[in-house]
């Protein structure tokens, strides 16, 4: 999925490629020969800590809640791609989790 979604940011004048998270070290090092200058891990968590303001989730269906929950958690706009999540009660968890962060 990452090679259809990066199109769409590569054009955009604001956006910037700035980091790289793949659990398969193949994968990771392929798009960190395309991306250079990015950033890469294949630790999620430490992914989480470089300040990011987007990051999109393009990760099997079961892990998007986590992720996604985690991300806006570490303060960083959050695109996921469809199905959003496997239940609708993931959902509503994913959609109340900034709102629970806001008012503390």
């Amino acid at each position: 999925m990452f090679d259809l979604n990066v199109r769409g940011y590569l054009d955009h004048p604001e956006a910037e490629i700035s980091a790289l998270c793949d659990a398969d070290p193949a994968l990771l090092a392929s798009r960190a020969a395309a991306y250079p200058d990015a950033r890469t891990t294949a630790d999620f968590a430490e992914f989480l800590r470089w300040d990011l303001d987007l990051v999109e989730i393009l990760t099997p269906h079961p892990l998007h809640e986590a992720m996604a929950k985690a991300a806006l958690a570490a303060g960083a706009h959050v695109s996921v791609q469809k199905p959003m999540a496997m239940t609708l009660a993931e959902c509503d968890r994913m959609i109340e989790a900034p709102m629970r962060a806001a008012n503390g």
